[in-house]
């Protein structure tokens, strides 16, 4: 509450003093203060918000931008020129009362408000739909019964915020969203990935992302483009599928959220590289796409289906209009699953692991923990110490990836003694042959083998 305080005098009292009347807090900023956690914005309803919006932008010297919330209703950014981060969102009210916007939101967290007495020390919070009750008992459940019909996206939304704050999904609305779940297919994959990554940046998730797979989720948002054409099932036995790849999930958030009990002492290396960026729920991601592309309908599997699964699942990975840099490093992750697989397999030694750190560098890491994710998945196995220590495959796995940051990593990133400028004046022609030279020399590199220049070159000759 006191993150408002401080607010108020500094933003709205210009508006105040030119007669806009009844603005309130809304939103996540007064169910923030109910939960007592760190308010990161705070969105404001009244009538006329056009004209707020003018008095404030003259008042602070501000940059004024439209934004797309809420369907059917004018909503204005005001940010201040000189911070970025201190901004307010003003939306025009919905209906003729509060109490008539309150019951077009979205959840009963969600819809209780706060009238800005510009005189009161303290504000008093208007909740007629009970939000502070649900909020007591931990508690999930929409506004009204068509809330899913009006923004079929608010369903994720709710699996969103179980995830964030550890709440249930109230009965009747898990209910309503198994109902309406088909409706996502109308919102572009852009809200969708947006709210999904939301999802997939909390620590514990697996068991919402297993929800929504129970109520239809994943089939409405990518089975519809790749496993029904022109009228014909290519993939029959989907519940398999999400069967599987649920599993793998649970034991990536399993491993992830026990780096240190499987990877000290290199645990902070892991994590450093994995908190960057989107890394973390591109990782995830992986887990949840990767097995659609597997074919049921057969029995015996070999490598290539890691091939095919592959292909399958950036087939899903572009509908979701992401960057450039998040497609390439899924690229990376969907199409070394059969290079992992091959390393899990190979002998425990040196230069197999130089070869796979050379081809992947810190990538490996993130290859190497869906591979024990799915060894888990494949055997069974109950994700714990004991189990760790006795799969060979995994021990291999695990001692790799120490070695990688204790000694492998200074090797690779070290530059190559040798180029392909260095190649021409040798006489080398440029092509396949100077890209395998290339390559060799590099392994004899990160095997300690070369060590200089003179050395390398001196290969190169021999080779030519």
């Amino acid at each position: 509450m006191e993150e408002i305080k401080e607010f108020i005098p500094t933003w709205l009292m210009p508006v105040r003093k030119n007669c806009i009347p009844q603005l309130y807090i809304v939103g996540g900023a007064v169910r923030d203060s109910v939960l007592n956690r760190t308010i990161s914005d705070i969105d404001i309803v009244c009538k006329n918000a056009k004209k707020a919006v003018s008095i404030i932008g003259k008042n602070k010297n501000c940059v004024v931008v439209f934004l797309g919330k809420k369907a059917k209703a004018f909503c204005y950014r005001v940010v201040d020129r000189h911070n970025s981060n201190l901004f307010v969102d003003i939306t025009e009210m919905s209906g003729d009362t509060i109490l008539d916007d309150l019951q077009c939101r979205d959840f009963t967290i969600n819809a209780m408000a706060i009238l800005l007495d510009f005189n009161a020390n303290s504000y008093e919070i208007l909740d007629p739909l009970k939000g502070k009750q649900d909020i007591k008992n931990k508690i999930i459940r929409v506004c009204r019964p068509d809330a899913f019909v009006s923004d079929p996206l608010r369903i994720l939304r709710a699996f969103r915020f179980a995830s964030e704050t550890g709440f249930d999904i109230d009965i009747e609305t898990r209910k309503l969203a198994a109902k309406h779940t088909a409706l996502i297919a109308s919102v572009s994959y852009e809200r969708i990935t947006y709210e999904l990554f939301k999802i997939l940046n909390t620590k514990n998730c697996a068991k919402n992302i297993d929800e929504l797979g129970k109520i239809g989720m994943w089939k409405a948002i990518f089975y519809k483009e790749l496993f029904f054409e022109q009228g014909k099932t290519v993939v029959k036995n989907d519940s398999q599928i999400e069967k599987n790849s649920i599993e793998i999930f649970k034991n990536c958030e399993n491993i992830i959220n026990n780096l240190y009990l499987l990877f000290y002492p290199c645990h902070k290396n892991i994590k450093k590289i994995l908190m960057a960026e989107n890394k973390l729920q591109l990782l995830k991601l992986t887990t949840l796409l990767y097995d659609l592309g597997k074919n049921y309908k057969t029995e015996c599997f070999s490598f290539y289906d890691d091939i095919q699964k592959a292909q399958t699942a950036l087939k899903i990975v572009r509908l979701m209009k992401l960057s450039g840099k998040d497609l390439s490093f899924l690229k990376v992750l969907m199409n070394g699953r059969y290079d992992v697989k091959c390393f899990s397999r190979s002998e425990n030694n040196t230069k197999n692991l130089i070869k796979f750190s050379g081809k992947f560098k810190d990538n490996m890491v993130f290859l190497i923990i869906v591979e024990i994710a799915e060894i888990f998945a494949e055997t069974g196995l109950e994700f714990c110490l004991k189990n760790l220590q006795k799969n060979r495959k995994i021990d291999w796995l695990i001692k790799s990836v120490k070695k990688y940051f204790s000694e492998v990593k200074i090797k690779i990133d070290q530059d190559s003694l040798i180029t392909g400028k260095d190649l021409i004046k040798l006489g080398i022609k440029q092509g396949p042959n100077m890209g395998s030279l290339l390559k060799k020399i590099r392994e004899l590199q990160d095997l300690g083998i070369i060590t200089n220049k003179d050395e390398a070159i001196k290969l190169a000759k021999k080779q030519n």
